[in-house]
């Protein structure tokens, strides 16, 4: 169940993410991925499922084998089993792989508060997860959630 719960929350990031960087200006990538992932928290937080999955590319893939309709389905669950979520995050790091190619590393936690979910990541009490995600840009030039790897973040992830 608690991978169940990593995952929900990875691709909700992710998808909230996406939404934040539509915009009628020219941005950066690094700005719109910023933007996207800040749009991602938001829709996991009001449980928005349709927004969130419209920020997934429909060839979706993760490390732990699922594709666009299973991440539906782990986001769905959720939500059902999660009537308030709270995200804290950071981003560690935006790497531009190509023009339409990026990857961005993601600490992020969970809470069912908000007052769990105030405070800096380095003293989150909660589980603390590390995501790898690959977006890539659209024709129409929005950037989408298509591949995801996660795991428990750990201490020395902090200090590198």
């Amino acid at each position: 169940m608690q991978h169940y719960r990593y995952i929900f929350s990875l691709m909700v990031l992710l998808l909230l993410g996406i939404l934040a960087g539509c915009g009628d200006e020219p941005v950066t990538p690094e700005v719109a991925l910023t933007r996207l992932i800040e749009a991602g928290e938001e829709a996991v937080e009001v449980r928005d499922l349709s927004s969130a999955m419209a920020l997934v590319d429909p060839e979706y893939s993760d490390a732990r084998g699922n594709g666009w309709p299973q991440l539906r389905g782990l986001l769905a669950g959720y939500f059902i089993r999660h009537p308030s979520i709270y995200v804290i995050s950071k981003i560690d790091r935006i790497e531009l792989v190509s023009d339409r190619e990026a990857d961005v590393l993601v600490y992020a936690g969970l809470a069912g508060s908000a007052q769990e979910a105030s405070g800096p990541l380095t003293g989150w009490r909660g589980n603390l997860l590390r995501l790898d995600l690959g977006f890539i840009l659209n024709d129409d030039g929005d950037w989408l959630l298509q591949r995801a790897a996660w795991r428990s973040a750990r201490r020395d992830d902090f200090t590198q």
